[in-house]
């Protein structure tokens, strides 16, 4: 595999992950150290929002009829969901601490969610 191109600075340092969604039209990308998620063009991977997450997003996941994404976060105890297409959050899921990967059957019908509790 070939390095295809390099993702610009988006003045918050590296991301901690990133996915395309579902249509490849859009990269998303979770800044876990300043808590947002930034959405950048596929094509020429401009900027196209920037959202406030909450504590350390790690990853996201599209619903299968693409009208929403969930972004997990590894610092509080929500998972945060938006409208994929305005970028706004539409709801919280109430999760516990830790939450990271995110994924779901086929059909949509199932999803699951790794979550571990902070060590003690």
């Amino acid at each position: 595999m070939a390095l295809a191109r390099t993702i610009p600075d988006l003045g918050s340092g590296p991301g901690h992950s990133l996915r395309a969604s579902p249509d490849a039209k859009e990269v998303w990308v979770q800044t876990a150290h300043v808590d947002t998620n930034v959405v950048l063009d596929a094509t020429d991977l401009a900027t196209l929002a920037t959202l406030r997450t909450g504590k350390g997003p790690l990853n996201n996941a599209w619903t299968v009829d693409r009208k929403y994404s969930v972004v997990t976060k590894a610092g509080d105890r929500l998972a945060s969901v938006f409208d994929a297409r305005t970028c706004s959050e539409v709801a919280r899921l109430a999760v516990g601490q830790g939450a990271s990967n995110i994924g779901s059957t086929r059909d949509g019908k199932t999803g699951f969610m790794s979550v571990t509790a902070p060590t003690r």
